[in-house]
């Protein structure tokens, strides 16, 4: 008996695909980002108003984030609907899982970068609410916003996690 048949179908292609224009933007737009808290608004401002088609790169790579959590749950959903998952072995599934949940927190951490006060604000709401979270909640709540309140630490910290 072979080994298990992996598929690499259009859904996995295209999820590569908007992987790359991703990862490309993000490169484009981390040259013109600066990490401080005073200085990052206007970075990303200066991005959208002065370098050519900036604003174009940075809708491509917030919209390509979404779009690409929306692609590993669609594939997900199909390897679980045909019941791919059980001919393949179980470290397959997991890994697929692990990347969902990656996608998930890199399009969280990516939303507070820009430090808008609607980045900054709904970043807050989430962090609240992800400290009601019986036993860890509060300990990761704290170690994202780098202390009780959210600032440059912050920042830095969601910079991290956005590009590692």
């Amino acid at each position: 008996m072979g080994s298990p048949r992996i598929s690499f179908g259009p859904l996995t292609h295209a999820v590569w695909g908007m992987f790359a224009l991703t990862l490309f933007s993000g490169i484009f737009l981390l040259v013109y980002y600066l990490p401080g808290f005073s200085q990052a608004f206007s970075s990303v401002q200066r991005v959208n108003d002065q370098v050519p088609f900036g604003w174009m790169v940075r809708r491509i790579h917030g919209s390509g984030g979404i779009f690409l959590l929306f692609l590993f749950l669609l594939h997900l959903l199909r390897t679980f609907a045909s019941g791919d998952y059980k001919t393949r072995p179980g470290s397959v599934w997991a890994f697929e899982v692990l990347l969902l949940l990656g996608a998930v927190g890199m399009n969280f951490s990516g939303a507070f970068l820009p430090l808008s006060q609607a980045a900054f604000w709904g970043t807050a709401s989430a962090l609240s609410s992800l400290s009601t979270f019986p036993w860890v909640g509060q300990g990761v709540a704290e170690f994202l916003r780098g202390g009780k309140e959210l600032g440059g630490g912050a920042l830095l910290r969601f910079l991290g996690l956005h590009i590692g």
